[in-house]
């Protein structure tokens, strides 16, 4: 269920800092990234993040995860320029919930090494968890050193 969302207009520190959207993306950056800077102009892209990802707590969260890599701008920017991108492609799905949710998973997907996006294709046959051991008996990395430990 999406969590609760505000309006872009709202440069209130305070009342930022109260929406539930805002305070899972600054809880999950937070453990990520200690050295995760608040400031009111963060705070306002923060909440344009939450917007465009609808209050949809996994893709809020799969944003946050990216703070150890990437500045709140580029959050942002990712997110914005991948939103749109390929909507053709699922024009057959009219919940532009489900657009949003894609193009995060999507722009996080294209962060990856070609290494990790190919362990990431072999695992997804996993409709459930799996451990690193089941992993292990799985995967098939050619020509590589990669380790799964």
């Amino acid at each position: 269920e999406p969590l609760d969302t505000i309006d872009t207009s709202i440069k209130d520190p305070d009342e930022l800092k109260r929406n539930e959207s805002i305070q899972l993306f600054l809880n999950r950056s937070s453990k990520i990234n200690r050295e995760f800077d608040k400031d009111i102009d963060d705070l306002i892209l923060i909440n344009k993040i939450c917007n465009e990802l609808e209050g949809i707590p996994l893709g809020i969260e799969l944003a946050a995860s990216r703070s150890d890599l990437l500045n709140i701008e580029e959050i942002y920017e990712g997110i914005k320029s991948n939103n749109y991108q390929n909507l053709e492609d699922y024009s057959h799905d009219k919940h532009k919930k489900h657009h949003s949710l894609y193009a995060v998973v999507n722009w996080s997907f294209n962060l990856l090494t070609e290494i990790e996006k190919e362990l990431f294709i072999q695992l997804a046959i996993y409709k459930t968890s799996f451990t690193a051991d089941l992993a292990k008996k799985i995967v098939i990395l050619e020509n590589t050193t990669y380790s799964l430990n």
